[in-house]
């Protein structure tokens, strides 16, 4: 088994040789994706783009590896925290295919619609202004970080017909709700 392991360390030695970097795979939040079917997607992606740069692709990211070229990571999600992204080594976008935000919040949905009213609860970061200039090219809403809010942007909206209420980090229309009327928004 140690002559195998020590064979595999040869071979990938050998081809970090001959590329300029290596690609990985990274799941910073959910590491049982890779063998999903979203992971094996981002797998083929991060070998498309190894490819692409003339680096070598090393599958899953592991910090206990010592890469001895430079690494491009493909995360899963986007990266949270611009220390969190320096400790792996990511300082530019030439570092990684993706994006690195300061607050968790920005990362979303959320960041497309102003809140409710200006004094409504909102995280530390939030933008107020962002919402309100793109305003005019998405569709119409809020967004809550309480019940109160919540429920006050319901009320709002449905003065308008029927609309639809979806987690901020949900995506493709995942845990969507439609709110017909008033009496929907209590049962929530």
């Amino acid at each position: 088994m140690n002559s195998q392991r020590h064979a595999e360390q040869a071979n990938l030695a050998d081809a970090f040789d001959k590329a300029r970097g290596v690609v990985v795979t990274y799941f910073p939040t959910d590491p049982g994706c890779a063998r999903r079917h979203d992971g094996v997607t981002q797998a083929s992606i991060a070998g498309a783009l190894a490819a692409f740069k003339g680096y070598h692709f090393a599958g899953e990211y592991d910090s206990s590896s010592p890469y001895p070229a430079r690494v491009y990571f493909v995360p899963s999600d986007t990266l949270v925290g611009i220390e969190s992204a320096r400790i792996l080594g990511v300082g530019t976008e030439d570092d990684l295919f993706g994006g690195v935000v300061p607050y968790p919040f920005v990362a979303t949905k959320a960041i497309t619609h102003p809140l409710v009213e200006p004094d409504a609860a909102a995280p530390e970061g939030w933008s107020q202004g962002f919402g309100l200039r793109v305003r005019k090219v998405v569709l119409p809403g809020f967004t809550a970080f309480s019940l109160a809010d919540a429920q006050r942007a319901g009320i709002r909206l449905l003065r308008l017909g029927p609309c639809g209420s979806s987690p901020a980090a949900a995506t493709a229309g995942a845990a969507s709700s439609w709110l017909p009327d008033p009496l929907s928004l209590r049962l929530r």
